[in-house]
């Protein structure tokens, strides 16, 4: 089976009047919707056709597409797409699997909450516990408790880990290369306001590319926040200390010359000085 990143489902509330729509977006994680008041209809469309949905706005994952009308003309690959719909009540859930466009309405006065939640896409053996039922488990009441204690590169290569999963060519293969790396890489780095260089990505690309095929595979790709986490950890870490050690020197080096302008204005008044006092 595939694993629950159960660090931090994501909790989101929805509420209205009624006659609410969404635009046609796909969520970048596994989505649980559960109505608790009124009632929704969903239209939805598996992640194989996601060529056919016309995502308009790429880095907020939703298309300008008026699904009530929608415009043949400039959006005809709608045409071959394979529509699910699904209408919900009061008291029931449904999930809307990642990367699945879909596009809701709701009716009534209307009141639902969301569980987005990370999953791992490769396969793992599940270790035995002790665990039987719900009654057993044991649920944090805060969930700024989960990031406590994580270090920055974590969040970081989480990130970089989903960041990955949400890139167009993911849904039409099951690796990345070197390059596709890098240019994801420098892609959310950029939104992050982190400057790790070319030569670390190189570095954390050869060391999940543990096969040495030049391609990453889903099982390679998920070692990032599994098997992999301390050493890339480690080199991200290092980057970071190397940054931090250059502007260390480079803060010194200023300080130094200054010093030295200060001493060299003082010689040169008190080479003034002694002369007007000879003149004198």
């Amino acid at each position: 089976s595939s694993g629950i990143n159960a660090e931090w489902p994501l909790r989101p509330g929805w509420f209205s009047s009624g006659g609410t729509t969404s635009v046609w977006h796909w969520d970048s994680y596994e989505n649980i919707n559960c109505l608790l008041r009124g009632s929704k209809e969903l239209i939805m469309m598996d992640k194989k056709d996601y060529e056919n949905g016309h995502l308009t706005n790429r880095a907020g994952s939703f298309s300008a597409v008026d699904v009530d009308n929608v415009d043949t003309a400039e959006f005809p690959n709608f045409k071959n797409v394979t529509f699910y719909n699904a209408t919900i009540h009061a008291g029931d859930c449904l999930y809307i699997p990642w990367r699945w466009f879909h596009y809701v309405k709701s009716f009534g006065s209307n009141l639902a909450v969301n569980v987005w939640f990370d999953t791992y896409r490769t396969p793992f053996t599940c270790k035995k516990t002790s665990f039987k039922s719900f009654a057993d488990a044991t649920f944090r009441k805060d969930s700024s408790d989960l990031s406590k204690g994580e270090p920055v590169e974590y969040d970081f290569m989480k990130g970089l880990h989903q960041a990955i999963y949400n890139t167009d060519h993911m849904n039409l293969a099951d690796s990345i290369d070197n390059k596709q790396f890098i240019d994801i890489f420098k892609g959310f780095q950029a939104d992050m306001d982190s400057e790790y260089g070319t030569d670390t990505m190189a570095e954390i690309f050869a060391i999940l590319d543990e096969n040495k095929d030049g391609h990453l595979n889903l099982r390679e790709i998920d070692s990032l926040i599994t098997t992999n986490y301390y050493t890339v950890y480690y080199i991200l870490s290092k980057s970071f200390i190397s940054v931090g050690l250059l502007i260390l020197v480079f803060i010194v080096v200023l300080v130094l010359l200054w010093y030295r302008r200060q001493r060299q204005n003082k010689a040169v008044t008190k080479a003034v000085d002694d002369n007007q006092k000879k003149a004198n």
